[in-house]
This record gives C-alpha cells, structure tokens and sequence, in this order.
C-alpha cells in the first residue's frame, strides 16, 4: 500500500486524499492556499477546547473558503515538532484570500487568535 494511502485517515487529521502531487499543476485546478501554524501553548488543552469549540468554526465561515482542514497531530521529520497545530486553507486566488480576512468575519478570525495561540503563529500563503 502506498505511503499516502495509509495515511490518509490518520487519527490527527486528514493528511492528503491521494497520492503526492510533485509540484505540478493540474490544468485549471490551481489553488491558492492558507498556512498557519501554530507554536506549543502554554495551556494545550485550553488551545484544542477553544479551537474546536470556538477558532474552528469562526473561520470556517470565510468567504470564499473552498476547503479547511486542521491537525493537533504535528509531528517533525527527525526531532519534535516545533509546532502544535496547523490549518490548511483553500480559495479560488490570492485575490479571494484577501477578501476573506478583509471581510467583517477575517477580522473577528484574526482578533480570535490571541485568546488560545499562546505560543506564537506563523501564517503563509502560496499558490497550489
């Protein structure tokens, strides 16, 4: 079985629904993507009850999101992980990611963050 394959359904989040696709471009299927990744709090179980009760919801309510996903189950290649959590967002174009957190609801998502990421945030966006 392949490696993606096995992980698929892994037990700390959805990790791909099919084999890697390599850096190449599908014609007309290009996406562009939201990547934050959350640092280790000073209250994990705070972080995960907030985040899924409160965090979670709020921002799946973005605008023109297409498709998100989160995962507590972070773990590094080769030593720890210097992160806890990440979130993985897809929209249409950088166009529309902007949208989004300029958006009434991005800014109550962006004001959310101080009230369980104690441990830093690093946020990134690429196309895909």
């Amino acid at each position: 079985m392949p490696e993606w394959e096995a992980n698929r359904n892994h037990p700390g989040g959805k990790i791909t629904a099919g084999p890697p696709r390599r850096g190449r471009r599908t014609a007309g299927v290009a996406m562009h993507k939201l990547l934050v990744l959350y640092g280790h709090p000073a209250d994990p179980d705070h972080f995960r009850r907030y985040y899924t009760a409160t965090h979670a919801p709020l921002a799946e309510r973005l605008p023109g999101l297409r498709e998100s996903r989160y995962s507590f189950d972070v773990q590094g290649l080769g030593g720890p992980s210097p992160y806890f959590c990440v979130f993985e967002g897809l929209f249409d174009d950088a166009a529309a990611l902007d949208a989004a957190l300029k958006s009434e609801t991005g800014a109550k998502v962006v004001a959310d963050v101080p009230n369980y990421a104690t441990g830093g945030v690093t946020i990134v966006h690429f196309d895909v």
